[in-house]
């Protein structure tokens, strides 16, 4: 089995989607990531290391 079938077969299976037109209708509607965590800068009084 190529690797597209099974990641075909995993999306209808897990998320319902089963043409190319559910996986865009899928993929514009979804919440996304908040990556906020990782891209906000620390106050100069945070110390993330410490060195040793």
């Amino acid at each position: 089995m190529e690797l597209i079938d099974r990641l075909r077969e995993i999306m209808k299976n897990n998320y319902g989607i089963e043409t190319d037109n559910d996986l865009i209708e899928a993929a514009e509607n979804h919440t996304g990531i908040d990556l906020g965590i990782f891209v906000t800068p620390l106050r100069e009084e945070e110390v993330c290391a410490k060195a040793i």
